[in-house]
C-alpha cells in the first residue's frame, strides 16, 4: 500500500504543489477524529484548489514530545510510522513533515513556529486544527493563538471541535485504554478499522510444531502497543493477502515464558514458511484471557476450542 510521503527534513518539499493545507498533531492511531480533521481538509482543498490542484500536510513531531519535555520514558504508540503513513495516504494526505523535537527545539516560541515551519518551510494557505493543538515554549500557542497568527500573515484556518462517540471524546488515549484492556471492537470502532501490529516473522523456540499447532512469531516495533495479554480471533495479512488465523499474546505460561510475545497459527496455511517475512495482524476479538495450563495435552485441547471458536468470529468479520 503506497503512503504519504514521509520527510524528517526540507528535502522533499518538491511533492508540495498548489495550496497547502495542513493540520497538526500526533495523528497516532488516524482515529476517527483524525479522520474528520483530513476529510475537512479535503473539503477547503476543493474549494480553494485550481483545478482540483492542492497538497495535504499532516505536521507531526519526533519522538513525541512527552518523551522530551515531561521525561516520560515511553509512550504506546497505536502505529508505527510506516502504517500511520499508510493510513494517511489513503485518505488523501500527500506528505507527514515530521519535525524532529528535542529540547532546543521545545524551547522556541509559537510564533517561530508559525514563521519558520508553517509560513517559510511548507508555505501553508489553511490549515486545520484540533482544540487540543499546541505549540511552543511551554505550549503556550493554543490553537486559537495559531489561528490568529495565521490570519494575521494572510492565510487562514479553522478549529473543529471533538470528535465524539457514545459521549465520549474519541481519543488516541481512549482507544489505547481499550486496548489495554483487550476491547479490541471497541477499538475498532474509535479508529472505524481494525487495530493491526506489524513486524516480520521471527524464528520461535519451535514448542507449537511439536504440539501439533504451529505458529508465527511476530518481532513487534518496541514502542508499539501489545493488546492485553489474551487469545484473539485475528487475520494475518502477508504480502497483501489475508489468512484467518488466531492469535496469542502473552507469556506462555504453560512453558514458563520469560518475556511477552505475539504468535499466530494460521487456520488454513499452518505450515507456511514466514520467517523475515513482513507481517501484519488484524485483531478482531478477544476470545479469552491467557492461561497456564498443567500440561501440553490440556493446552492443545484448548486451543483446538479456540480455533473453532475463532472460525465461527472469523467469517462474519469483513
Amino acid at each position: 500500500m503506497k503512503g504519504a510521503l514521509v520527510c524528517r527534513d526540507n528535502s522533499r518539499l518538491s511533492v508540495l504543489h498548489g495550496p497547502v493545507i495542513a493540520a497538526l498533531g500526533s495523528f497516532d492511531g488516524v482515529h476517527l477524529g483524525h479522520q474528520s480533521l483530513i476529510q475537512r481538509m479535503n473539503e477547503v482543498k476543493n474549494s480553494i484548489a485550481r483545478y482540483g490542484k492542492g497538497t495535504l500536510v499532516v505536521i507531526s513531531f519526533y519522538p513525541h514530545p512527552a518523551t522530551v519535555v515531561r521525561g516520560v520514558t515511553h509512550v504506546p504508540l497505536l502505529t508505527t510510522l510506516r502504517q500511520k503513513s499508510e493510513v494517511l495516504g489513503a485518505l488523501g494526505v500527500t506528505l507527514v513533515y515530521a519535525q524532529h523535537f528535542t529540547c532546543a527545539y521545545s524551547k522556541r516560541t509559537a510564533d517561530e513556529f508559525i514563521d519558520e515551519v508553517l509560513i517559510k518551510t511548507l508555505d501553508v494557505r489553511y490549515i486545520v486544527l484540533g482544540p487540543d493543538a499546541r505549540v511552543g515554549f511551554e505550549r503556550k500557542g493554543d490553537a486559537k493563538y495559531i489561528i490568529n497568527g495565521m490570519e494575521a500573515r494572510g492565510r487562514g484556518g479553522e478549529v473543529l471541535p471533538f470528535l465524539e462517540l457514545e459521549h465520549k471524546k474519541v481519543s488516541s488515549g481512549l482507544v489505547r485504554e481499550c486496548l489495554l484492556r483487550g476491547d479490541v471492537e471497541a477499538g475498532k470502532k474509535l479508529l472505524g478499522r481494525y487495530f493491526e501490529l506489524s513486524g516480520r516473522v521471527v524464528t520461535g523456540e519451535g514448542r507449537g510444531r511439536t504440539i501439533g499447532v504451529p505458529t508465527t512469531n511476530l518481532k513487534t516495533s518496541p514502542v508499539s502497543i501489545i493488546p492485553a495479554f489474551g487469545v484473539y480471533a485475528t487475520f494475518a495479512v502477508i504480502e497483501g493477502k489475508e489468512f484467518k488465523s488466531v492469535t496469542n499474546v502473552g507469556m506462555r505460561p504453560t512453558f514458563n515464558g520469560k518475556s511477552p510475545s505475539v504468535e499466530t497459527h494460521l487456520l488454513d496455511s499452518p505450515s507456511l514458511s514466514l520467517v523475515g517475512i513482513p507481517l501484519r495482524i488484524k485483531f478482531i476479538k478477544r476470545l479469552r484471557d491467557e492461561i497456564k495450563f498443567s500440561d501440553a495435552k490440556a493446552l492443545v485441547d484448548q486451543i483446538k476450542s479456540d480455533i473453532e471458536i475463532a472460525k465461527a468470529v472469523l467469517e462474519t468479520s469483513t
